[in-house]
């Protein structure tokens, strides 16, 4: 009996360090795949300030990426390592400073995305900022601490149950082992939560929630297959607000980012919860209309949309006037087969709407026609 009840806290013994290690790969592997998709979807959400050369709000953005208590510092320079913004805390709980004392820094290596060794439980990692070609490099230092404590604690559980298990016999086994399997269970509960934490935050806009581009261009290609699949329309609208940076200028930042969440409010408002509303970056939304196979329905509802965003906005006392939006819609399959064509397209059609005198709707069909009857003319001259 002895022997049985040794081997069986051998084999204990044996399981619970190779769970133990087993348990910190896996832990380890989840965060570097949750920090590169961080870095991604945040340089990401940058680069429309980037290549606007809108400091102001880069800063501002880079603000609200530091409600993230896990960074530790968001640094951005331009191509040829001249820093930009470079906001840092000394710990979570601390006030967000800027590094004004730094000018310039040393580049890493010509790769897109690097991740350096921790130090002080902090990693370091570095991710270029494209919009078709190089615009600069972002970089984040991001904190270890959490996962430390759920190592450490663990790791104590792990010797605990080592060292209770020694002194155990055989019947109290099962008792013990119902006692520590909850505690087990909540903190693979808790690495759970903070890892989604970390997917939700490169997949969407820190400040509306909506989803960023990234998001936006997996939803619209699955949208595809499926409107492939039941021969189903889709549209993509795309809305770019009018008289937003005179609100920016007039008001400051903190007001414009209070009339861009009313604007988030008023789009899902408008649409199906089946239908995809995201933000761009900047005052750029874009919405995906699945199964729109009535275009005059789509057409009075987009309509619609644009009075309500033409709407008076009441922000902290003030009463905002003169924001608009113009609108470009693109149509599958009829504009574009890819969601990089189908967003380009409705883009194109954007800019139509705000030559046209803004505040209206234009879809990229019809500058195809005014195109070709603007070549039909010129060739009867």
């Amino acid at each position: 009996m002895l022997l049985v009840g040794a081997g069986l806290l051998l084999i204990l013994l044996g399981g619970a360090t190779l769970s133990y290690f087993k348990t910190i790969e896996l832990i380890h592997e989840g965060q570097n795949q949750s920090n590169i998709e961080l870095v991604e979807g945040l340089a990401h959400s940058l680069t429309d300030a980037m290549v606007t050369r809108d400091y102001g709000g880069l800063e501002s953005q880079i603000k609200l990426i530091l409600l993230n208590k896990n960074l530790y510092s968001v640094l951005v320079t331009d191509i040829n390592g001249n820093i930009l913004t470079y906001l840092e805390r000394k710990d979570p709980s601390g006030p967000i400073i800027e590094n004004f004392h730094e000018k310039t820094i040393q580049l890493p290596n010509l790769d897109q995305l690097i991740i350096t060794d921790s130090h002080d439980d902090l990693i370091t990692i570095w991710k270029q900022i494209e919009s078709g070609m190089a615009v600069g490099w972002l970089r984040l230092k991001i904190s270890e601490s959490k996962i430390d404590a759920i190592l450490s604690r663990l790791k104590y559980e792990t010797i605990l149950i080592a060292s209770l298990a020694a002194i155990v016999i055989i019947g109290m086994l099962t008792g013990f082992l119902l006692r520590i399997y909850p505690k087990l269970y909540r903190n693979d509960l808790r690495i759970e939560k903070e890892t989604r934490d970390l997917e939700f935050d490169a997949l969407h806009d820190p400040l509306t929630q909506l989803p960023n581009r990234k998001l936006l261009l997996d939803r619209l290609q699955q949208a595809i297959f499926d409107a492939e699949r039941k021969n189903n329309m889709l549209v993509v609208a795309f809305i770019d607000l009018d008289g937003f940076k005179e609100v920016n200028d007039l008001y400051g930042h903190e007001i414009g980012d209070q009339v861009l969440l009313e604007v988030r409010n008023r789009l899902l408002a408008c649409f199906r919860r089946s239908d995809t509303v995201s933000r761009l970056g900047g005052d750029e939304f874009v919405v995906l209309l699945q199964d729109a196979n009535d275009w005059v329905m789509c057409e009075k509802l987009l309509k619609l949309l644009l009075d309500q965003l033409g709407e008076p906005y009441p922000v902290k006392g003030h009463y905002i006037k003169g924001v608009g939006a113009s609108l470009g819609v693109s149509v599958y399959p009829r504009d574009g087969l890819t969601p990089e064509t189908l967003i380009s397209h409705a883009d194109m059609a954007m800019y139509a709407a705000k030559r046209a005198g803004k505040g209206c709707l234009r879809s990229f069909s019809d500058m195809d026609i005014i195109t070709n009857s603007a070549d039909q003319i010129t060739a009867n001259s």
